[in-house]
Protein backbone atom coordinates (compact mmCIF):
# COMPACT_ATOMS: atom_id res chain seq x y z
CA UNK A 1 0.00 0.00 0.00
CA UNK A 2 1.10 3.32 -1.11
CA UNK A 3 0.62 6.09 1.70
CA UNK A 4 1.51 9.44 1.14
CA UNK A 5 1.01 10.94 4.62
CA UNK A 6 3.08 13.97 3.30
CA UNK A 7 0.16 14.93 0.89
CA UNK A 8 -2.74 14.00 3.94
CA UNK A 9 -0.67 16.13 6.41
CA UNK A 10 -0.94 18.99 4.10
CA UNK A 11 -4.28 18.49 3.21
CA UNK A 12 -5.41 18.69 6.97
CA UNK A 13 -3.36 21.63 7.68
CA UNK A 14 -5.44 23.44 4.77
CA UNK A 15 -8.39 21.74 6.46
CA UNK A 16 -7.45 23.54 9.33
CA UNK A 17 -6.39 26.95 8.04
CA UNK A 18 -9.93 26.83 6.63
CA UNK A 19 -11.62 26.18 9.34
CA UNK A 20 -9.47 28.61 11.70
CA UNK A 21 -11.38 31.65 10.46
CA UNK A 22 -14.91 30.68 10.88
CA UNK A 23 -12.86 29.48 14.37
CA UNK A 24 -12.01 32.42 15.88
CA UNK A 25 -14.89 34.63 15.24
CA UNK A 26 -16.99 31.94 16.89
CA UNK A 27 -15.23 31.66 20.16
CA UNK A 28 -14.28 35.58 19.84
CA UNK A 29 -18.09 36.65 20.42
CA UNK A 30 -18.97 33.08 22.15
CA UNK A 31 -16.00 34.48 24.93
CA UNK A 32 -17.38 38.39 24.65
CA UNK A 33 -20.88 37.34 24.95
CA UNK A 34 -19.98 35.55 28.28
CA UNK A 35 -17.91 38.06 28.96
CA UNK A 36 -21.26 40.66 29.43
CA UNK A 37 -23.79 38.07 30.07
CA UNK A 38 -25.80 37.68 32.90
CA UNK A 39 -25.63 34.05 33.97
CA UNK A 40 -22.42 33.84 35.91
CA UNK A 41 -19.05 32.72 34.30
CA UNK A 42 -17.07 32.42 38.01
CA UNK A 43 -13.98 31.85 35.87
CA UNK A 44 -14.02 34.05 32.76
CA UNK A 45 -10.77 35.89 33.02
CA UNK A 46 -8.94 31.76 33.16
CA UNK A 47 -11.86 31.21 30.04
CA UNK A 48 -10.59 34.06 27.81
CA UNK A 49 -7.11 33.56 28.88
CA UNK A 50 -7.26 29.51 27.81
CA UNK A 51 -9.28 30.86 24.46
CA UNK A 52 -7.02 33.26 23.72
CA UNK A 53 -4.35 30.89 23.88
CA UNK A 54 -5.73 28.53 21.81
CA UNK A 55 -5.99 31.08 19.12
CA UNK A 56 -2.97 32.29 19.19
CA UNK A 57 -1.13 28.73 19.78
CA UNK A 58 -3.46 27.73 16.07
CA UNK A 59 -2.47 31.21 14.68
CA UNK A 60 1.00 30.56 14.58
CA UNK A 61 0.96 26.83 13.53
CA UNK A 62 -0.60 27.04 10.57
CA UNK A 63 1.31 30.75 9.71
CA UNK A 64 5.13 29.41 10.74
CA UNK A 65 3.72 26.04 8.20
CA UNK A 66 3.13 28.08 5.69
CA UNK A 67 6.32 29.71 5.50
CA UNK A 68 8.58 27.21 6.14
CA UNK A 69 7.09 23.53 4.21
CA UNK A 70 9.12 24.02 1.26
CA UNK A 71 12.55 24.63 2.83
CA UNK A 72 12.69 23.35 6.41
CA UNK A 73 9.84 20.48 5.41
CA UNK A 74 10.90 18.68 8.81
CA UNK A 75 11.66 20.61 11.04
CA UNK A 76 8.21 22.16 10.94
CA UNK A 77 6.05 19.35 10.62
CA UNK A 78 7.83 18.49 14.16
CA UNK A 79 7.60 21.58 15.75
CA UNK A 80 3.23 21.39 13.93
CA UNK A 81 2.92 17.91 16.07
CA UNK A 82 4.51 19.88 19.00
CA UNK A 83 2.14 23.01 18.44
CA UNK A 84 -0.74 19.93 18.70
CA UNK A 85 0.48 19.11 22.53
CA UNK A 86 -0.28 22.87 22.91
CA UNK A 87 -3.77 22.60 21.39
CA UNK A 88 -4.92 19.70 22.65
CA UNK A 89 -3.88 21.23 26.68
CA UNK A 90 -6.30 24.21 25.72
CA UNK A 91 -9.34 21.82 24.20
CA UNK A 92 -8.99 19.44 27.56
CA UNK A 93 -9.48 22.45 29.32
CA UNK A 94 -12.31 23.71 27.24
CA UNK A 95 -14.08 20.09 27.36
CA UNK A 96 -13.55 19.31 31.05
CA UNK A 97 -12.93 21.90 33.10
CA UNK A 98 -14.82 25.07 31.76
CA UNK A 99 -17.83 25.96 33.46
CA UNK A 100 -20.58 26.70 31.95
CA UNK A 101 -19.80 25.56 27.79
CA UNK A 102 -21.82 26.52 25.58
CA UNK A 103 -22.85 23.39 23.19
CA UNK A 104 -21.45 25.22 19.80
CA UNK A 105 -17.71 25.17 22.16
CA UNK A 106 -18.52 21.81 22.47
CA UNK A 107 -18.49 21.29 19.26
CA UNK A 108 -16.14 23.18 18.14
CA UNK A 109 -13.37 21.69 20.43
CA UNK A 110 -14.31 18.31 19.23
CA UNK A 111 -13.66 18.98 15.86
CA UNK A 112 -10.33 21.02 16.78
CA UNK A 113 -9.62 17.92 19.03
CA UNK A 114 -9.65 15.44 15.88
CA UNK A 115 -8.24 17.21 12.98
CA UNK A 116 -5.24 17.58 15.80
CA UNK A 117 -4.97 13.48 16.15
CA UNK A 118 -4.91 13.06 12.39
CA UNK A 119 -2.29 15.54 12.19
CA UNK A 120 -0.34 14.30 14.73
CA UNK A 121 -1.21 10.70 13.57
CA UNK A 122 0.20 11.86 9.49
CA UNK A 123 2.67 14.47 10.78
CA UNK A 124 4.52 11.16 12.28
CA UNK A 125 4.05 8.67 9.58
CA UNK A 126 6.11 11.22 7.13
CA UNK A 127 9.75 9.88 7.96
CA UNK A 128 8.63 6.38 7.02
CA UNK A 129 6.85 7.10 3.86
CA UNK A 130 8.83 9.51 1.90
CA UNK A 131 7.58 10.36 -1.63
CA UNK A 132 9.96 9.23 -4.18
CA UNK A 133 10.74 12.31 -6.76
CA UNK A 134 9.07 11.40 -9.50
CA UNK A 135 11.53 13.28 -12.00
CA UNK A 136 14.60 10.96 -11.38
Amino acid sequence: MKLDAEIMFDCLLYINAFYYGMFFACNFVMTTSKYFSVVPTPDIGKDAAVTFTLLAIEFVKLISYKKYKETHRGIISTFVIFMNVGTLTCNYYVLEIMDPVLKLEQLLSILLVLLSFCEIFFGSLQPWFKKKPYYT
